[in-house]
């Protein structure tokens, strides 16, 4: 069944009761919408694949712990984030399906008001990526490291 795009549910709700998402974050998803190959949903892999695109704290998790999801799955680096903030809740694969609440979780357990991509990232490792090692604990240790709250 089509659905129009008046009725389709933003995905950044101005209001919505769940910590806000950070400026990065938002472009990380934006990005992984303009990286989606299959039936034009946002995957695990495109998410990932987005959050090793430019030089952030998460790139240094990733360069530190020798992980790099372009290598993994076969798929060039993006040279940029996407702008575009467009998304609804039906822009992501069925897999994903409440996945901002498990971000929210993981922002929760590290304290944080906000979802970042270092929540984006804990919650892939979470869940896991297909063809890709991410180990929680090592991302987690290495990203309190980085941020100097270890």
């Amino acid at each position: 069944m089509f659905t129009s795009r008046s009725s389709r549910r933003k995905f950044f709700e101005p209001g919505d009761k769940q910590r806000p998402w950070t400026p990065r974050a938002v472009a990380v998803l934006a990005t992984a919408k303009h990286l989606s190959l299959a039936d034009h949903r946002i995957t695990a892999g495109d998410i990932l694949l987005a959050l090793e695109c430019g030089d952030h704290q998460v790139s240094c998790v990733f360069r530190s712990l020798g992980i790099s999801p372009s290598v993994a799955l076969g798929r060039p680096v993006p040279a940029s984030w996407a702008l575009k903030r467009n998304l609804s809740s039906e822009d992501f694969d069925a897999s994903l399906a409440g996945f901002p609440q498990l971000v929210s979780e993981e922002a929760e357990g590290m304290g944080d008001s906000h979802l970042g991509i270092e929540h984006l990232l804990l919650f892939l490792a979470r869940v896991g990526v297909a063809g890709v090692d991410l180990p929680y604990e090592k991302i987690k240790q290495a990203w309190l490291t980085i941020m100097g709250r270890d």
